[in-house]
């Protein structure tokens, strides 16, 4: 089943309760963005105009599982406003409808289509017409369709005003731009770090996620960078902030730390987690332990270690990725030479985890793909990722260990 099979099929129930009903009914908001881009949809958004409240009730317990219905008319935050506010599910799909008895939909969707953060959150679709494509009544007065097919994101009030009364937009917005490509105007990034009031109200958990899901992405410096540009940098990993501009050495680093940070997080081709924040802040402790004179950073693996355990028990990040990622970034400074007795080389193995069951496969090591990823981020040695003296490391360790 496609996208496009599998959202009419999630959504035939709106259209069963809308036959039995003869209600207005109007999916919207991010179905409605999903439903237009062949998406998978997520989860169900309906506005719904009823003028018999028993059977519209009794309809939408007849074709979907419901977990409350509230008669209300307050505010109830991104919910929204209505006579009837119903919550349910649809094949493990969320389902919430905005019921209004007895009251004309014009003027209550031209009031809503004005109040959403972006013009492509303001297109309303008859739930009568999804069966025909081509004749599906639109409502879409702050033109979100054209924007959905231009892929760009624009706020339908003052960015600024749009930011401070609902923060969570800036979230959206860098979402739409990572991982759908949509480019985002009226300077929302740009406005955002002046409202550094309102983006503390953001709470640890929902940047957290955010993160993990750049962490996560294809390529992690496309929202590293919009974290640094929208202020959120500033406010939930300032050490991170810290490492704008700090230049290194030119005879060993073609960039400044962040820069070669958010590169060599991008080096880790897999897209695990722990590697990817090892790589992220391996060199958290250089802002910190930088010497202007000599141009060096000494001992900024131990302090970067210490720094970035902070880092992710602030953030919430679960024990064993706390001192996983902290033993990487202490140990990635690790200085083979040859001139290393076997003792030191075995010892080096033993804290590695090395053993006769892993040889053939030292490359996979987190510690190995870590200074190789390094390198590639470093931008002067991304044409030789391992070194001559790595693989003759890797084979010396292989030797010793077999003979254990």
């Amino acid at each position: 089943m496609n996208n496009i099979e599998y959202n009419k099929f999630i959504l035939k129930p709106l259209n069963n309760i809308q036959k039995d009903t003869k209600a207005e009914m109007y999916i919207c908001k991010e179905t409605s963005i999903d439903y237009i881009r062949h998406s998978k949809i997520k989860n169900i958004k309906v506005v719904a105009f009823s003028n018999n409240r028993g059977s519209f009730i009794d309809s939408i317990y007849k074709y979907i599982f419901i977990d409350k219905i509230i008669e209300s008319s307050i505010d109830l935050s991104s919910a929204g406003t209505g006579d009837l506010l119903v919550f349910g599910n649809y094949e493990s799909i969320p389902i919430f409808i905005r019921v209004y008895v007895g009251k004309q939909s014009e003027q209550i969707l031209s009031s809503d289509s004005l109040s959403g953060q972006f013009t492509i959150d303001s297109i309303y679709m008859d739930v009568s017409g999804l069966n025909n494509e081509a004749a599906i009544p639109v409502i879409d007065i702050a033109r979100g369709i054209a924007d959905l097919k231009r892929r760009v994101i624009r706020t339908i009030n003052n960015p600024s005003w749009t930011i401070k009364t609902n923060p969570i937009t800036l979230i959206r917005a860098i979402k739409f731009a990572i991982f759908d490509g949509f480019k985002v105007l009226d300077g929302l990034f740009e406005r955002a770090p002046e409202e550094k009031d309102a983006l503390n109200n953001i709470s640890t958990k929902e940047f957290t996620d955010l993160f993990i899901e750049i962490l996560l992405s294809d390529k992690p410096s496309l929202g590293i960078k919009l974290l640094g540009k929208s202020g959120l940098l500033d406010i939930f990993i300032p050490e991170l902030s810290e490492t704008y501009k700090v230049k290194q050495n030119s005879e060993h680093h073609l960039y400044d730390v962040f820069t070669h940070l958010i590169l060599t997080c991008d080096a880790i081709e897999e897209k695990d987690l722990t590697l990817r924040l090892a790589a992220l802040f391996h060199d958290i402790g250089k802002p910190q332990t930088l010497d202007i004179k000599k141009q060096s950073f000494h001992n900024h693996e131990v302090v970067g270690s210490s720094i970035v355990r902070k880092i992710l028990i602030r953030l919430g990040f679960k024990k064993r990725v706390i001192n996983d990622v902290g033993e990487l970034v202490r140990n990635h400074m690790y200085c083979y030479t040859r001139e290393w007795n076997d003792d030191t080389v075995l010892r080096f193995a033993t804290k590695l985890g090395i053993t006769k069951n892993n040889l053939n496969t030292l490359e996979t090591l987190p510690l190995f793909k870590l200074r190789r990823a390094d390198r590639i981020g470093n931008g002067l040695k991304s044409n030789t990722p391992i070194t001559q003296k790595q693989l003759d490391f890797e084979h010396r360790i292989k030797e010793l260990v077999q003979k254990k």
